[in-house]
């Protein structure tokens, strides 16, 4: 029987094998042990480590039993942990991509440089000033350390929106600094 989990003339009756998504939702009555063991006799070709054949499920007692099920249930554990990552990482992935379209292209990071709108008075008649980023939130919006062109010490500004060009800036907003 093609796809049955143990061989022919075995004495062991097939336990039907269904292969579920790692997202699979399992209530208390789903019992994944009887496919482990039978799993494990496939790979082993139903011979215990000495040669002998596996004894049939109903025959291994409730501890060999209960020990399937938990290696069942640490399997199902890993997977819903593998696929919350890999949802977590699809969701960083779109923040991502969100955060770079809403500033230009580019993705803002802590450390990086900018240039952050600044009252023209206190740097040098500049409306625009070098700023260092210290926090990034979301949708574009920047804290960061502004270096004024002045002898005024820097400053932190806090919650700047992007804004597309330099000719844009006013306090308040930030943009990257224009290519070379």
């Amino acid at each position: 029987m093609p796809g049955a989990p143990y061989p022919p003339g075995t004495g062991h009756q097939p336990i039907p094998t269904t292969r579920k998504a790692p997202d699979m939702r399992l209530d208390d009555s789903t019992d994944l042990g009887p496919n482990a063991y039978a799993a494990y006799g496939r790979a082993v070709g139903f011979r215990t480590h000495d040669g002998r054949p596996m004894p049939m499920w109903e025959a291994l007692g409730d501890t060999i039993q209960n020990g399937w099920r938990a290696v069942a249930a640490e399997i199902i554990a890993y997977l819903a942990d593998a696929a919350q990552e890999a949802d977590d990482q699809d969701s960083t992935d779109g923040q991502t991509a969100a955060a770079a379209a809403a500033t230009g292209g580019q993705e803002p990071s802590q450390g990086r440089v900018v240039l952050a709108g600044i009252n023209t008075l206190d740097n040098n008649g500049s409306p625009a000033a070098p700023a260092i980023i210290t926090r990034v939130w979301t949708n574009g919006v920047i804290n960061v350390r502004v270096q004024p062109d002045s002898d005024l010490p820097s400053v932190r500004a806090t919650s700047l929106s992007y804004v597309d060009t330099v000719d844009d800036l006013t306090p308040g907003r930030w943009t990257w600094p224009p290519s070379a």
